[in-house]
């Protein structure tokens, strides 16, 4: 008679860690978090004019607010998403935080071919209107992202870590090439890499 095979820990057999749940939540998150990263833009002008006309030309406060809006509305998101997974004591919770961070940290690494081209990114454009070096808003941002993703891949469960790491970077993958296709066919302002 063979023996029963152990039951995998609670928290590796937990809906957190399915395939079709890491991918539809990390889809779905990617969305928001695009979205209000966009709304940041125009809650930065908004806040400074309380007019969101696109076509006027604003004074240096207002476009450094229009253009930092969305990168501290998903820096700002990130943090809290580190913070979350930290402490949190649910493994659905937790999964959820480092979900949303690490959609959040996508925004940086795909961003990376268009700054590198010298293309136009907010983050250049904030460079221009404070009078800093580009490659330090850059560097500031990089080695920001590299701190949370890393406290975010820490925060998964070590058994489960590769698999649940391999859905999201997908489900992140395909929500990045529909936010550039369909999502822009649409008329949402989303950035373009390919310029």
């Amino acid at each position: 008679m063979s023996r029963p095979e152990p039951a995998p820990p609670a928290e590796a057999s937990s809906i957190v860690t399915r395939p079709l749940w890491l991918v539809t939540i990390a889809y779905v998150l990617y969305w928001l978090q695009l979205l209000g990263h966009e709304a940041g833009h125009a809650l930065g002008r908004i806040l400074f004019t309380g007019d969101a006309d696109l076509t006027r030309r604003w004074p240096l406060r207002v476009q450094i607010a229009t253009f930092g809006g969305g990168p501290l509305f998903t820096f700002a998101l990130m943090g809290v998403a580190v913070a979350v997974a930290m402490r949190a004591r649910s493994a659905r919770v937790r999964m959820i935080a480092v979900i949303v961070g690490l959609t959040a940290a996508s925004r940086s690494v795909s961003i990376v071919p268009k700054s590198v081209a010298g293309m136009p990114t907010d983050e250049r454009a904030l460079s221009q209107f404070l009078g800093v070096p580009y490659l330090l808003i850059g560097g500031i941002e990089l080695v920001l992202t590299v701190v949370v993703v890393r406290a975010l891949v820490v925060a998964i469960p070590p058994n489960t870590r590769r698999r649940t790491l391999t859905w999201i970077v997908l489900a992140i993958i395909v929500a990045f090439i529909t936010a550039m296709t369909f999502g822009k066919a649409l008329g949402i302002p989303v950035g373009n890499i390919w310029g």
